[in-house]
């Protein structure tokens, strides 16, 4: 039955997906959301799959517990313990480290690298939610600390009921703990490509203006508006950039395309070798990575292969060391036209004579610009904040598919409370007999709630800083150069957590407050 919910549920979450990054500036299709069968198929499978196997465990569990000991109060099953869950725990954690490190490594191709990264991720969640139970009770004691300070009885039971079962704990937080990871490593490693970025473009930008489209999926623009910014009184260089796409050694790169004579006096790519003036039809800078991958070297030559011309013999012109702008290779404006059908630029760098005003040129270029509206002047600030916004874009997307793996796990916290508050009949019936309020009794339960959340992002807080950080480290010099750990954001996502788990214990805490006190105390 869940299967089938989520299976629908997941065609409604995919027309809100669909409506969110259109609001964002990412055009998508119009039309509705396919359903195909063997989506719905897969989804099924998956769905009852993953149950009757997490299921094999307890069944596990319920089998070693002796029928006669059963029937007392206290009849346990067989769990972890002591030094058996240390030694099941720091394997599978070692087994997940060291998967992850041959994927961001050594692994070489894609499918073996993401293998190793699932694999991996998989085996360090398991190891870490084994080990958690070993110290769910003292740091849930600590963070307990508040709650009883400031709710006194009801705070200091809430504390002590989470403290109580550190595997009930560490287990109702897991989910949690797994969404909270994935939330931090995607933050830092998007708070670290963000601030590369700006930092990157803010050294090797040196143009004054540029112009470009306002819409992050823009398609590019005809080349005449480049053509007619040159002639401007007030422009004294300028320069199209153009992306394309070729083949090199078999696989697909993206290219950037310039014109050769203004660029130098526009950006800075780092030429350690070779230069603009080399560059011309049959010529191609390359970035130094492909340059050592592919050993190349200046004078020496490069076979590329376009979709519309062919394999092509290009000449090392040139190598650079700042990919920000450039990519890792570019080619001039004459060897795109000679190779590319389609002529569309995505930016045009200007530089202007004198110290020049944004209204000004505006002015200046409204006559070019009247007929392509999606087009704006922006300072080099502004294009440097933009390009940083194009990242926050794609940040948000990605989050918000992460914090549906947190919605899951509130689910999850609010029905392990449910079961709780049944384990728990007689005890709860007992303290409200001993004259505990029904207020009282909502209170403790919503705080342990609370406790346990929190419990859970903490951990998975401090994972996702490894993981992060582990990812960062697998980057590419070039690609990632500055490190961020946006620290309060992180804080904000553990108190966000709490309150989460304020949330999902409401329904659970009524359900404890109306409980029948006689009732209760008479429950077998």
């Amino acid at each position: 039955v869940a299967s089938v919910i989520g299976v629908g549920g997941g065609l409604v979450l995919a027309r809100g997906l669909q409506a969110l990054m259109s609001a964002i500036g990412f055009t998508l299709p119009s039309g509705n959301p396919i359903l195909k069968p063997r989506t719905a198929i897969i989804g099924l499978v998956l769905g009852i799959g993953v149950t009757v196997l997490a299921s094999i465990m307890p069944a596990v569990r319920a089998s070693t517990v002796a029928p006669l000991a059963a029937l007392r109060d206290d009849a346990t099953s067989y769990s972890l313990r002591g030094r058996r869950r240390v030694i099941v725990g720091g394997v599978l954690t070692a087994a997940g480290a060291l998967l992850l490190a041959n994927g961001l490594f050594l692994a070489d191709g894609t499918r073996p690298v993401l293998t190793n990264l699932a694999l991996g991720a998989i085996g360090v969640f398991l190891g870490v939610s084994v080990l958690s139970a070993l110290v769910a009770g003292r740091i849930t004691g600590v963070l307990g600390l508040p709650a009883q300070k400031l709710l006194k009885t009801p705070g200091r039971l809430a504390r002590d009921n989470a403290v109580r079962n550190p595997q009930r704990t560490a287990s109702t937080a897991s989910a949690l703990t797994v969404g909270l990871a994935l939330v931090t490593m995607a933050t830092i490693v998007g708070a670290s490509l963000k601030a590369s970025v700006k930092d990157a473009t803010d050294q090797s930008l040196k143009a004054d203006y540029l112009v470009a489209g306002g819409s992050f999926n823009d398609f590019g623009f005809s080349p005449s508006v480049g053509e007619k910014i040159r002639s401007s009184p007030l422009v004294d260089t300028a320069s199209p950039l153009r992306f394309g796409a070729f083949r090199v050694e078999g696989a697909t790169k993206m290219v950037t395309a310039v014109d050769p004579r203004p660029i130098a006096d526009l950006v800075d790519i780092g030429l350690t070798d070779g230069g603009f003036d080399r560059l011309d039809d049959t010529s191609i800078l390359v970035h130094e990575g492909p340059v050592r991958d592919l050993r190349l070297k200046v004078g020496g030559t490069v076979d590329i292969e376009f979709s519309r011309t062919g394999k092509k013999q290009f000449t090392v012109a040139g190598v650079y060391h700042d990919a920000t702008i450039a990519g890792n290779y570019m080619i001039s404006i004459a060897a795109y036209d000679a190779n590319y059908g389609e002529r569309l630029d995505q930016f045009v760098a200007i530089k202007t004579k004198g110290d020049v005003s944004k209204s000004a040129l505006e002015a200046s270029l409204a006559p070019v610009l009247k007929d392509f509206p999606q087009l704006k002047v922006q300072s080099r600030d502004e294009f440097v904040a933009s390009q940083s916004g194009q990242v926050d874009q794609l940040l948000i997307v990605i989050n918000v598919l992460l914090l549906l793996a947190i919605a899951i796990a509130v689910l999850g916290i609010a029905n392990t409370l449910a079961l709780s508050v049944l384990e728990r009949i007689r005890e709860i019936g007992l303290m409200r007999a001993v004259g505990m309020t029904r207020r009282q009794t909502r209170r403790m339960v919503r705080w342990e709630g609370a406790i346990v959340s929190t419990f859970g992002a903490t951990i998975g807080v401090a994972v996702g800083v490894l993981f992060g950080l582990a990812g960062l480290a697998a980057l590419p010099a070039s690609f990632i150069t500055t490190v961020a750990v946006p620290v309060p954001t992180l804080i904000l996502l553990i108190v966000f957590a709490t309150f989460a788990g304020l949330v999902a214990a409401i329904f659970p805490a009524r359900r404890a407050g109306k409980l029948d006190v006689l009732a209760a105390i008479a429950t077998e």
